[in-house]
């Protein structure tokens, strides 16, 4: 009598296995990491904003986190709804709903506003804008009565309102104070720019009212000199994931170490070849400075490329090889060959925009179509010309 064949159990995939099973091995480690801080070097398309959300749900399928515990920060509005909506297409709205996704500012304003009363404003508080405070440092400049800056005018002569502006503004970022502001500036207008900051401060108060950059000074001055209340907000967020590491000022690079606390539960992703906003203060240092407070920290680097080809990707990677402070990192391109780069250089902005239209004119002539043709610019400002 023949034996029946014993049943294979097929089981279907765990929740948890069908959130690796996309990803690269290192896409997997990073995702799969354990409590401590991790240092995420990621590539360009090499698919950091996957990797975030995917590691932010394992931490919700596996338990190790609540929804509400988990805080992940990012540089835009449009990074944040993106981040979002994929974890809505991972996980459903429901479970995911209480997740904060916001921009740094963002996360500011919501403890400033919880908190505004340490700081004599109101939860109704206003947040002035670039314009508006154009007008408020037009005004003082313009009043008679302000003894101190017009005293600091007759000194030292008068910078333009865009001038004081972008000073203040830079400084709020680098966490300086008026007066330790001039102290350190070399800027022959120092002492007007510092008058005029102590009546912008004098106005915002009055007015009930916070500047963009205030908004991130004031939660550091929060969470700096306020400990219980800081210790009751890294319990609320347990989980802290932050993007664009390499492009944070010294007040966000403080704030997520102040949120991140000694234990670091801290993702960050950066590149410092990817670095934009050195304008507005951001320093790669503060990579390094990560390193230095979390020694323990494990560095995961993302080098598989999912959006260009190896001719680009080797252009790139050319342009920055030689710059002294980064991240050594081998990229590959996952797509493979296939592309063509092209460098030229033009003595002016109309040369350039001559050979761009002469060669769109060739290619629509061959028979390509106008749609297939792309340019992109770094600014509106630098593509008028074509």
């Amino acid at each position: 009598m023949p034996h029946p064949e014993p049943v294979r159990r097929v089981h279907a995939p765990s929740a948890t296995d069908a959130l690796l099973a996309a990803l690269t091995s290192e896409q997997a480690q990073a995702v799969t990491h354990g409590p401590g801080p991790l240092l995420l070097i990621a590539g360009p398309g090499a698919g950091k904003t996957r990797t975030l959300t995917h590691r932010i749900a394992h931490l919700l399928t596996t338990g190790v986190a609540k929804p509400s515990e988990v805080l992940a920060v990012t540089f835009s509005v449009r990074a944040a709804g993106e981040l979002r909506l994929r974890l809505f297409d991972l996980l459903g709205q429901e479970r995911t709903r209480a997740v904060t996704v916001a921009t740094f500012h963002s996360v500011c304003a919501r403890l400033l506003r919880e908190h505004a009363d340490l700081f004599g404003r109101t939860e109704q508080y206003t947040i002035y804008d670039q314009g508006d405070m154009r007008r408020v440092i037009d005004s003082i400049l313009a009043d008679k009565d302000r003894v101190s800056v017009q005293k600091a005018l007759r000194e030292c002569g008068q910078p333009t309102t865009a001038e004081v502006q972008s000073a203040i503004s830079l400084a709020k970022s680098q966490l300086l104070e008026p007066d330790s502001y001039r102290r350190a500036s070399a800027d022959d207008a120092g002492p007007v720019i510092a008058a005029v900051w102590r009546e912008c401060d004098t106005e915002l108060a009055r007015s009930g009212a916070f500047d963009f950059d205030d908004l991130l000074t004031f939660a550091v001055r929060l969470l700096r000199e306020h400990p219980h209340r800081l210790r009751w907000i890294r319990a609320r967020w347990r989980r802290l994931l932050v993007d664009e590491f390499q492009d944070v000022n010294r007040a966000q690079a403080e704030l997520v170490f102040l949120l991140a606390g000694p234990d670091g539960n801290v993702a960050i992703v950066s590149d410092d070849d990817q670095i934009v906003h050195r304008f507005r203060g951001a320093d790669p240092a503060h990579i390094v400075e990560f390193a230095k407070r979390y020694p323990g920290h494990s560095a995961i680097v993302l080098g598989r490329n999912f959006r260009s080809r190896s001719e680009i990707l080797e252009a790139a990677s050319r342009c920055v090889q030689h710059n002294r402070r980064r991240v050594q990192k081998q990229l590959v391109a996952v797509r493979g060959g296939g592309g063509i780069v092209e460098v030229r250089g033009f003595h002016e902005d109309w040369h350039e925009a001559h050979w761009v239209a002469k060669q769109i004119a060739e290619a629509i002539a061959s028979g390509t179509p106008g749609p297939e043709i792309l340019i992109l610019a770094r600014t509106g400002y630098a593509a008028q010309a074509v």
